[in-house]
């Protein structure tokens, strides 16, 4: 159902994508902290992949950390959130401050690749999901 799911959601953002394809690009310089800040953690938080990665490799690296105690565990904590934050944070300021750099052209292009990577990998999630729900329960 995840797979299913998922692969609705990419074939919609294809969608929004598609509409928007061609538009005049606007480079806004005001900060909207607040609203970026909600949609990160709500797309984290509701990111398949994310949840997966935390009951396996992540539940993995905790109970390593807790076999030194409270600080290890803390210490893990602190060094995993500063990496999201340092990386995460890095990647956004670079995108932010080139975009206007790259022109009308290279957003195109970019658009397009993003739109059939969306389209790609929804129709594979959607197809595998639907194979294996019904090898699953008929």
């Amino acid at each position: 159902m995840i797979g299913i799911l998922g692969g609705i959601v990419l074939l919609y953002l294809a969608f929004i994508e598609y509409k928007n394809y061609g538009k005049e690009i606007e480079y806004k310089s005001e900060s909207t902290n607040t609203t970026s800040f909600i949609t990160g953690v709500t797309m984290s938080s509701l990111n398949p992949y994310f949840i997966v990665w935390w009951l396996a490799t992540g539940f993995h690296l905790v109970n390593q950390s807790a076999m030194f105690g409270v600080y290890g565990l803390l210490l893990f904590i602190l060094a995993r959130e500063l990496c999201d934050f340092f990386w995460l944070g890095f990647i956004s300021a670079t995108s932010n401050k080139t975009a206007y750099m790259w022109g009308d052209r290279a957003y195109k292009t970019l658009s397009a690749i993003s739109i059939s990577i969306f389209i790609v990998f929804g129709v594979y999630f959607v197809l595998t999901g639907v194979n294996t729900f019904f090898q699953e329960f008929f």
